[in-house]
């Protein structure tokens, strides 16, 4: 298969992940049967995992497992081992929406979105910055933090603002893979955000603590003008 760069949207986390780890510990694996990649820091302690079968344009699902292991390999049986403290070693049997040890499927959870640096028009004119539309869908109440920077300068400007959830979904706990279809109340909704700034290229991120339930965003639609050339 022709190479790729599959880590774009989370390069600065696993680079971070890197330098906090010692090089000799690092391990990794690919599993063919559940379809991804893993990539273990065992003293951070974090697993990533880069799931292989979904993409769309090129861009991977990848998910940051909490997770202190020590080994991990794929057998010839094609069952993930991972090798645990104390000695222990343990199996991988599938990942579910609930958490098996309290029951409960409404976690909190933290969500971080960074694009790569965006150009959206070949032009020497100043881009004035004015309006930035998250297209979400989140059961319940979350506040989000929107980051923007311009230009390749990591200082970044933000905002928070607060987004009402929809309710109860049919969605319940099921099996990764089993091709679940959210519930009829899971529907989008629009979170705009004034901009303030001037740049020919920007980078944009959002950040949300979800207190329990589904959420996703589908895209962003971002608003400029051109000023003069100076």
């Amino acid at each position: 298969m022709p190479q790729k760069e599959i880590t774009n949207n989370v390069r600065d986390d696993i680079i971070n992940d890197i330098i906090g780890e010692t090089a000799t510990l690092i391990r990794s694996t690919y599993n063919e049967k559940e379809g991804f990649y893993l990539l273990n820091f065992p003293s951070v302690p974090v697993v990533w995992a880069i799931d292989t079968r979904l993409s769309e344009r090129d861009i991977f699902r990848l998910t940051r497992w909490t997770l202190q292991c020590y080994g991990l390999a794929t057998g010839a049986d094609n069952d993930l081992y991972i090798g645990l403290a104390g000695g222990w070693l343990a199996k991988y049997d599938g990942y579910n929406d609930t958490d098996t040890a309290t029951g409960n499927i409404d976690q909190t959870y933290v969500v971080k979105y960074k694009s790569g640096w965006i150009k959206p028009v070949d032009s020497l004119s100043q881009l004035i910055w004015k309006r930035l539309t998250w297209y979400i869908a989140s059961l319940g109440d979350i506040s989000t933090v929107t980051k923007w920077a311009f230009d390749f300068i990591e200082t970044e400007k933000n905002t928070t603002k607060s987004l009402p959830g929809i309710g109860a979904s049919t969605y319940g706990s099921f099996k990764y893979g089993a091709g679940v279809k959210y519930g009829g109340t899971y529907q989008k909704q629009k979170l705009s955000v004034n901009m303030k700034g001037v740049g020919n290229i920007i980078r944009v991120g959002f950040q949300s603590v979800v207190n329990g339930g589904k959420f996703a965003f589908n895209k962003t639609d971002l608003f400029f003008k051109a000023g003069r050339v100076r």
